[in-house]
This record gives C-alpha cells, sequence and structure tokens, in this order.
C-alpha cells in the first residue's frame, strides 16, 4: 500500500534524527498519504461507519522512525470509532537487531495508540483489546457482534530479506505458531466472521 513512501524516504532515513528539514520533508510526505488513505477518489473524506475496521499489512517503511511518524498521523486522523489494526511486515524487521526486539519495540509503541497491533495474535473484541494465543482458543470465546482477526507476519524462513536476522530455526517456529492458529480457527468458528491478516500469504507460512 505505500511502496511509494518506501522507496522515496528510505535513503532519507538515516537522516531522521540529524536533519530537521528532512524530518519535516517526510512528515509532510506522511500527512499527504494519510490523507489519501482517508478520502475517496473524488476527494472526499470517506465517511466510515461505527465499528469500520482499517487493516494496515506491513511493510510501511524500513525506518522505524519512518514508520512511526506515518502511524502517529494515522492515529491523529482516524475517527475514534474506527477500529485500526496493523501487522508488521518484513520491511519493518530490517532496523533491528532480532525478531523479538522489533516486535517489543512497536508493541510499547502502539501502546501509546488507538492502533491494535497484532503480531501471531488473535483479536476478537476490539473494544477491549483482548487478543490471544491459539493454545488458550474455545468456541465460547468468541462473540458474534464483531469479527474474529488472526494478525502477524506469516514469516518463512525462505524470504527473510534482512541477513543479519536470519534464524530459520526462529523463523519456522514463529510460522508453524501462525499455521497452527488458523487451522485452529478453521476447525473452532467455521461459522463466524474471520479476517486473517498476515504479511506473507499462507503458502509461503511452512516453506
Amino acid at each position: 500500500m505505500l511502496d511509494k513512501l518506501f522507496a522515496e524516504y528510505k535513503s532519507k532515513a538515516e537522516a531522521l534524527k540529524e536533519d530537521e528539514a528532512v524530518i519535516c520533508d517526510i512528515e509532510e510526505y506522511i500527512k499527504g498519504v494519510v490523507h489519501d488513505l482517508l478520502t475517496d477518489k473524488d476527494g472526499f473524506q470517506i465517511e466510515f461507519k461505527p465499528g469500520s475496521y482499517l487493516l494496515i499489512g506491513g511493510d510501511v517503511a524500513l525506518s522505524k522512525e519512518v514508520c512511526k511518524i506515518f502511524y502517529e498521523k494515522l492515529d491523529a486522523a482516524l475517527p475514534n470509532h474506527v477500529y485500526c489494526f496493523a501487522i508488521l511486515g518484513n520491511h519493518e524487521l530490517c532496523s533491528f537487531n532480532s525478531y523479538r526486539e522489533c516486535v517489543e519495540w512497536y508493541r510499547q509503541f502502539f501502546y501509546t495508540t488507538k492502533i491494535q497491533f497484532l503480531e501471531n495474535e488473535i483479536m476478537w473484541n476490539p473494544k477491549n483489546g483482548k487478543t490471544e494465543k491459539y493454545e488458550q482458543i474455545s468456541n465460547q470465546d468468541f462473540s458474534a457482534d464483531y469479527p474474529v482477526i488472526l494478525g502477524g507476519i506469516g514469516l518463512s524462513g525462505l524470504r527473510l530479506e534482512c541477513s543479519k536476522l536470519r534464524n530459520d530455526e526462529l523463523e519456522q517456529k514463529i510460522s508453524h505458531h501462525i499455521s497452527m492458529m488458523h487451522d485452529s480457527l478453521r476447525e473452532i468458528i467455521a461459522n463466524k466472521k474471520v479476517i486473517i491478516l498476515t504479511h506473507m500469504p499462507y503458502d509461503l507460512w511452512l516453506e
């Protein structure tokens, strides 16, 4: 969705802490991206119905600073009655030394926003922000009022581009985990609305 953001500003990301002019430039650009995201093709602001969902599927940018600016602008612009969910893409991992460090940084950041972050987690009641791991799923947990969302990167050990993060055993473990969650959902709540929000497609999870 934000490929242009990623392509145009990845080279400027290194200067974020040093060049205030670059920061202002990026912030203005991202403000325009958020505006376009929340307006229709005729330039009018989208009238979101109460309880609408907005899903962000990762790969916002390589730089965590650029991602932070984007999500802060989006959070400020989103109506309170819209539920926004975000997951990571493989590009977001490249600002960190490990998968766990990346997930923890984004989890702490998203705590300061209205945006709900999912990584190998299931959300079934956005009002209380409740997420669970697949071992805890049972049919009575899920409200019929909201779709159930499974969110995460959906890593494949063969697809991670950042060589410094390569850990095939960990990646396969994470991929297996989200695959088990997916299969559990199919068995337990086949008669309910389910959203699968992953960056990598299902057929790559266990490669």
